[in-house]
């Protein structure tokens, strides 16, 4: 990995140590983490180096990961037998946090997009997977491949290189739509009922939020008779219901974004 100032970001096999290279070549320990193989390195627009690490705990030295990877997907002593990996982010200060681990696959690629987003690269399932800045993962794509070797981007597009068998591909990147809304199905009281609070699990990264009406009514389906739909509730840990004492009551909620590139859920 090459930084804007075009220090030159390394990993090295056998004792796992990262290293920063100026542009003048002095070489610098940067960290040196308790794996013993850095397998790939990426930076993000504010100089977030994120550095894969393979976990000899996993029962595979490095020596014999390129045998893996190469292993074919029918063979189950090549599944077993998967190291764990993880990825570190080490800040411009040089703090180290374990930003990502996986146990079910290898991490074999890295690439962070315009809007600082990493993907990783993963075999021996052919999983890409999306970490936003606020750290939340989604998997984006799986490969007809069992591994994804390389990711790299241009124009705002994404192309991934896969082995068992070589092949090139280029996939937009993916875009959720700013707003949706659920609406829950009637939930039936039994009685006329007075409701409570109403509280929800959320997670919100930064710039999006979601918030939750109430509606009321007697009769099974939802229509005309029911009470309007309520002001809305935007505080998860609970708020007052305010639609009013029925039998029947539904919920809808509305999940929004300020980015296409990250979600609610």
């Amino acid at each position: 990995a090459i930084s804007s100032e075009d220090n030159l970001y390394a990993g090295s096999e056998g004792q796992g140590i990262i290293y920063k290279i100026t542009r003048e070549g002095e070489i610098f320990a940067l960290y040196d983490p308790p794996q013993n193989e850095i397998h790939s390195l990426a930076l993000d627009s504010h100089r977030n180096l994120y550095a894969v690490a393979i976990d000899e705990k996993g029962g595979m030295d490095g020596s014999r990961l390129s045998a893996m990877i190469f292993t074919t997907p029918q063979s189950k002593e090549g599944v077993e037998k998967v190291p764990s990996s993880l990825i570190y982010k080490i800040t411009p200060q040089g703090d180290a946090i374990e930003w990502f681990r996986s146990k079910e696959t290898i991490i074999l690629s890295l690439l962070v997009d315009h809007e600082d987003n990493l993907y990783l690269g993963t075999g021996n399932r052919g999983l890409i997977y999306k970490i936003n800045p606020e750290g939340k993962t989604t998997t984006i794509l799986k490969a007809s491949e069992p591994q994804v070797l390389s990711l790299a981007s241009a124009e705002k597009r994404i192309y991934f290189s896969t082995g068992n068998l070589g092949r090139l591909y280029e996939f937009s990147s993916i875009h959720y739509a700013r707003e949706g809304i659920f609406e829950s199905r009637v939930y039936d009281a039994k009685f006329i009922t007075k409701w409570g609070n109403i509280s929800w699990k959320e997670e919100t990264p930064r710039g999006t939020k979601i918030t939750l009406t109430t509606r009321s009514g007697n009769t099974r389906n939802p229509g005309d008779t029911w009470y309007p739909w309520s002001k809305e509730y935007k505080d998860s840990k609970g708020e007052p219901v305010v639609s009013p004492p029925a039998r029947f009551i539904q919920y809808c909620a509305t999940l929004s974004s300020a980015s296409r590139g990250i979600t609610p859920a």
